[in-house]
This record gives structure tokens, sequence and C-alpha cells, in this order.
């Protein structure tokens, strides 16, 4: 698959090795989509999530305030509509499920549910391909690359972060740069003009449709407190 608007964007497969077909997206979710890739809270979102879907803490289905507090500990002002509007653009498909009243559940739960981690990671990494390559080059736009070795950078990069070892390392390697805003003063980003990448491309809106996530309880993480931290600025 050749995503041509976005040649930073490493190519994946549409399909897993036995053949299922893996579904996320490659563009925003609509023409007039309000999102803004380049606010500083989504990029945090983006960063923690793409994080957490490539660790060994991945759950398929986890309660969205539980993966929240779990994410965002150290950043209390992000909250889990912040969160919900950044997974919202990863996947075609209904990722919010309500799990009723089971004997492991005593509350009905709204939860997240990606069927596979590789439709999170994928449908995360079109956001993040348009920025992250900045954190390797913070002085050069390599804007003018040919594609395949902007897609080999931006893999780099996107590899070095899934190897955190924690989240300090990600706070401190990728969280933190996106805070001060040190880095994108050296290359300026716009916001993407949608609209016309809309026309251009001649996408259509996709109707979410709902695909089951393969059984399993709801997931638990467990971490002490650690430092919190905060975010300047409102919630886009």
């Amino acid at each position: 698959m050749n995503i041509s608007w976005n040649p930073m964007q490493p190519i994946r497969p549409r399909k897993k090795a036995d053949g299922e077909p893996l579904q996320y997206r490659t563009h925003i979710t609509k023409r007039d989509a309000l999102y803004q890739i380049y606010n500083p809270t989504n990029m945090i979102c983006q960063l923690k999530l793409y994080h957490w879907c490539r660790s060994l803490e991945y759950r398929t289905m986890v309660p969205m305030m539980n993966l929240r507090n779990y994410l965002m500990f150290d950043y209390p002002n992000i909250t889990k509509r912040s969160l919900g509007m950044t997974a919202m653009q990863t996947v075609p498909y209904t990722y919010r499920l309500l799990k009723g009243v089971t004997l492991d559940n005593p509350h009905a739960t709204m939860c997240y549910a990606w069927r596979h981690p590789e439709e999170l990671q994928y449908g995360l990494e079109w956001m993040l391909s348009t920025w992250i390559w900045k954190l390797e080059v913070q002085f050069e736009d390599i804007r003018e690359l040919p594609p395949e070795e902007m897609a080999k950078i931006t893999e780099k990069v996107l590899d070095e972060l899934a190897a955190c070892e924690d989240h300090s390392d990600v706070h401190g390697l990728f969280c933190e740069p996106v805070i001060n805003g040190e880095f994108m003063d050296s290359v300026p980003l716009k916001e993407l003009d949608w609209p016309t990448l809309w026309d251009k491309f001649g996408w259509t809106e996709e109707g979410r449709q709902y695909r089951s996530p393969k059984p399993g309880s709801l997931g638990e993480f467990t971490r002490k407190p650690e430092k919190r931290r905060l975010i300047p600025g409102k919630d886009q």
C-alpha cells in the first residue's frame, strides 16, 4: 500500500500472517474533523498509546478510565476525552464496548477494545509519522528526501519509542521535547489542510462497523504512583 499523501509513514501490511485482514486508518476520520495532530496534548496521547500498544502491558479489552489513569498518571490535566479523541483516529470500526456485569466485573464498564495491537499501532503511525521524525533530525527538514528514506527515518524513531523501558524514558526522550516545544521551532509544522487533501485523494468517510475483539478478561494495571506533570494550555 502506497500512502502517497504521507511519504513519512512506513508501509504496513493489510493482513496478518494467517490472512486475517487488518483494519486501521491512514488519514483523519472525516473532511471537516477538528482533531489537531500537533496540539501538545494530542501528541502526548499519540506517544503514550503507541508505547503501550507495542509493550507487554497491552490488553485487548481495557476499561477506558483505567487506561487513561494508567497512561496519564503523570499528566493529570490530560483527560479521558483527550485520549479518546486520539483513539478515534486509529481504526474504522467501533472500538468502544460496554462490558456488562459479570463475576469479574461487578459494574457495567465502558471499554476500549481493539481487535489486534497492530491495528492500534498502524492507526497511530499516520499521525506520529507527520512529526516524530523531528526528534531524530531536529535541524533538518527531511521532507525533501526520497520517500523510502523518509519512511526509514520515521520507522527508526518509532522503534526507539517502542523500545523505551518505562514511562520515565517515554517522558524524557519524547514527551518532554513536545512540551517544551523547542524541536517544533526548528522546522515549523502547520496543521494539515484536510479539506484540500480530502478532495485531492478522493477519500470518503468510512462508516463505523462493530468488530468484536477476541474473548478475554478486562485488562488490569498495577503501578506505584510516580511524578505528576502538567501540560500548559487547554486540551484540544
